[in-house]
């Protein structure tokens, strides 16, 4: 739903070692197959990408998988690429990955050779992008493997290491992208670990928005010896925007225009996609904390467009290509198309295509030959836009404030087509468009059934020029207690262009309408008028966050306990801030039926 109060409400915001290195191996790999089976990925319209590209898929080809560590992200690339998941080089990595399974193909026990977390999100990234049908049993052993080392705190620590871990957010990571890829396969995942791991970052996220490698957590706070940096800031991110992703099967709107995030579209819409296996509920209502996960990506978009151009130059501690992968999948699954005015792929592309080698390979600043093939693939799934070209295509939305939309089923955009006439609501006949739809019925509409007095000279009013309605209170005493809800909702809107103090009375009843989208609208035009855009932290839409999910909900309930919820704050607030003329309560029976 659209609602037209909503955009000043938002409005009125902006205005006011090999061990060492196999931590970035697996950054970033697993989230490309969370969205569905793997597709060939097409080059971006830059003419030098696509040779770049194919030239770096035909030296990982070739690679002998010597450093093992690097087999699952190679294969995955591959994948990527395009290559069949019958092809000899892929062949050659999946063989050994099936290697670490032990048990019959129904209980089967899935034991990583090295590297722990790291290596089982790889390994169930790969053997899901290849066959996410045929390998259900293994995907299903990791899965499990992954769930049985988070700690209670949310994250995820060495397990071999026996001293009390406070969490890494590079291993955390690889853990929810592991997750996801079994989450897409269509394995079970409590929605507890998605929850707890999403608590855990938002402890740990510095005030300025930035994450570090290993944070401790104390009594003050978050307390680490390493600064923020790039890799972990955008790792962290990109986990979080896969938690709302599984959680609630939405993806968020372009960061809002301000000094540090980018200029994107502020009402962009992606459509969440339907999962492999329809029809999947979840066990429960996720609790509530997508809020939290936009506010702690914002911090961290602003903090990521700060550090833009010092990482875009970085060697980040030697791992310079890892940091571009994580910089593509943090934009992509929070829908960041730019940072500031950083086009992050135009820039990013200018800087990596000259670092190719003759044999296609990206080297890393490093004399360790075994970390070519790795920076290969990270460079690659940049370039390849991986993650980006998996996610859903964006619809175009319709701009909220194009037309009064009452709960986008009010009013055409073109208003000079609708007019108030002898007390009923009039519309020219051959007026064509999807208002004719929503206003049907509404052609005959006697005001004399409302309990207030229209005056003759009120039964003829021209809505075209919102002026004419906004001011006259007693055509809006006849609206809000019309019984056509579309009416009340087109009656609370304009109540609240009035910006009206005196005006907001007439608001609270409607709060608890038997129909939400007048609740919604009257909701949104007490924000305005009080200059409280937050709304006391309730959601504008109860129900929002689950229109494009499969979990099973209980519409009624949640939309009365939110009802509740608004209707007692702003009853509360209204009448301590009501204009004094409007407080003779005691003589005033509208007042005394009103407090009750």
């Amino acid at each position: 739903m659209q609602y037209p109060n909503r955009q000043k409400c938002e409005s009125y915001v902006l205005t006011h070692s090999s061990s060492c290195y196999a931590r970035w191996i697996v950054a970033g790999v697993i989230l490309l197959s969370a969205l569905g089976t793997i597709r060939p990925v097409e080059a971006a319209q830059d003419p030098r990408v696509k040779p770049a590209v194919e030239r770096g898929l035909q030296y990982l080809r070739q690679y002998d998988l010597k450093y093992k560590p690097a087999t699952g992200l190679i294969v995955y690339t591959l994948l990527s690429g395009g290559d069949a998941p019958e092809s000899p080089a892929v062949q050659r990595g999946l063989a050994l990955i099936l290697k670490k399974f032990s048990g019959t193909e129904t209980d089967l026990t899935y034991r990583p050779e090295q590297h722990h977390i790291y290596e089982a999100a790889i390994d169930i990234m790969a053997i899901e992008a290849a066959d996410p049908e045929g390998y259900i049993n293994q995907i299903q052993a990791i899965a499990n493997y992954m769930i049985d080392l988070q700690l209670d705190i949310g994250a995820w620590y060495y397990p071999h290491i026996t001293k009390e871990g406070e969490g890494d957010t590079s291993i955390t990571q690889y853990a929810i992208l592991g997750l996801w890829a079994a989450h897409r396969a269509g394995i079970e995942i409590p929605l507890e670990v998605f929850e707890k791991a999403a608590t855990w970052h938002f402890r740990t996220q510095d005030k300025l928005g930035g994450f570090t490698y290993h944070p401790v957590l104390t009594s003050n706070g978050v307390y680490s010896k390493d600064r923020p940096i790039g890799t972990m800031t955008a790792a962290a991110s990109g986990t979080l925007g896969i938690i709302r992703l599984i959680l609630f099967r939405d993806l968020p709107t372009q960061p809002t225009k301000n000094k540090t995030v980018s200029n994107g579209p502020r009402f962009g819409v992606l459509e969440f996609q339907s999962p492999k296996k329809p029809g999947r509920n979840f066990r429960r209502i996720p609790k509530p904390i997508k809020p939290k996960i936009d506010s702690a990506n914002e911090r961290a978009n602003r903090w990521l467009t700060i550090k833009f151009a010092e990482n875009l130059v970085s060697e980040h501690r030697g791992f310079r290509y890892y940091y571009f992968y994580t910089l593509e999948r943090a934009s992509s699954v929070n829908n960041w198309e730019t940072y500031g005015t950083h086009d992050w792929y135009k820039e990013g592309t200018n800087v990596l295509l000259p670092k190719q080698a003759k044999d296609g390979s990206w080297p890393e600043p490093s004399t360790r030959t075994t970390n070519h093939p790795v920076a290969t693939c990270f460079t690659l799934l940049f370039l390849m836009k991986a993650t980006q070209k998996l996610l859903p295509a964006r619809k175009r939305p319709t701009r909220l404030g194009e037309g009064i939309l009452a709960g986008g089923r009010g009013l055409p955009d073109d208003l000079s087509q609708v007019k108030f006439r002898n007390g009923k609501l009039q519309f020219k006949k051959e007026q064509t468009g999807d208002y004719d739809k929503l206003l049907a019925g509404l052609s005959n509409i006697d005001l004399s059934e409302a309990d207030v007095e229209v005056k003759a000279t009120d039964k003829k009013v021209d809505i075209s020029d919102p002026k004419k309605l906004i001011s006259n209170n007693k055509l809006l005493k006849a609206l809000v207690k019309y019984s056509d809800p579309r009416v009340r909702q087109v009656a609370a809107w304009a109540i609240g262009q009035t910006d009206r103090l005196d005006l907001a009375e007439l608001l609270i009843p409607l709060l608890k309408d038997d129909d939400l989208g007048v609740a919604i609208e009257a909701r949104l035009a007490l924000c305005w008028i009080s200059r409280r855009p937050n709304g006391f932290n309730n959601p504008v839409d109860p129900l929002e966050q689950y229109e494009d999910s499969d979990v099973v909900i209980d519409k009624k309930k949640i939309t009365t306990d939110w009802q509740n919820r608004v209707h007692k704050v702003w009853r509360n607030w209204y009448l301590n801030s009501r204009p004094y003329d409007t407080r003779d309560d005691f003589d005033d029976p509208e007042q005394i039926r009103f407090q009750k």
